[in-house]
């Protein structure tokens, strides 16, 4: 593809995400196709060739779309808010764009500076104490779901709990760590399960016997 069709595919593109946009609380909320029924209108093999971009959209409204429970439906209630907005939409685009792997600082610094500053954004919109910020002993990353930040989180507050690496109770094998009553993580009915198995992976602890998720008294 030249930079050319490029800009002609793109501009097409980016109309048809906005009459989505505008229309979207015209389609049903949930999906009504059966289980198979998008499968079976894809080819079986890896195409071999390239497709009319033309083609490729009009799979988009004829075999995508009808398989879509749509997130962004102003009648959407279920699980949690998962919507996008048009400008976040032209955001991930710059960012797919440049296609940045921020793994380091230098293997792209404004990508790691940026997230650090709007992270001191979020500290400041939340009210959260300075210390939180990356200017101090704190500071957060960009986690790319709610798994991982659960994930994230669990292990870390074993790890405080456990005194961290350098404490002589610390053990990085599950098994060889202490088994005291901090084993135990409150929640709701509602928590999700990544919670649980999480807690489960850190500590070698069977959910049943070990009860690392329970709800509040």
């Amino acid at each position: 593809m030249s930079a050319e069709e490029f800009r002609e595919h793109g501009h097409a593109l980016i109309d048809w995400v906005a009459n989505y946009l505008e229309k979207v609380e015209s389609y049903p909320i949930q999906s009504r196709v059966r289980p198979g029924e998008i499968r079976a209108k894809l080819p079986e093999a890896a195409p071999e060739h390239p497709e009319p971009f033309e083609s490729i959209l009009r799979d988009l409204d004829e075999i995508i779309l009808p398989g879509i429970t749509h997130w962004q439906s102003p009648g959407w209630f279920a699980y949690f808010p998962g919507n996008a907005s048009p400008p976040a939409i032209l955001g991930e685009l710059a960012s797919a764009g440049l296609n940045v792997q921020g793994m380091l600082w230098s293997t792209s610094p404004a990508a790691t500076e940026l997230e650090s500053v709007v992270m001191d954004w979020l500290v400041g919109l939340l009210g959260l104490p300075p210390a939180w910020k990356s200017t101090g002993p704190g500071g957060g990353v960009i986690q790319p779901s709610a798994s991982d930040s659960t994930h994230t989180a669990l292990v870390v507050a074993g790890t405080r709990r456990l005194g961290g690496p350098r404490s002589p109770r610390w053990s990085p094998t599950p098994q060889l760590r202490p088994t005291p009553p901090w084993r135990r993580v409150l929640g709701s009915r509602a928590t999700s399960t990544s919670a649980r198995w999480t807690w489960t992976m850190f500590t070698q602890c069977r959910p049943r016997p070990c009860e690392p998720l329970s709800p509040p008294t």
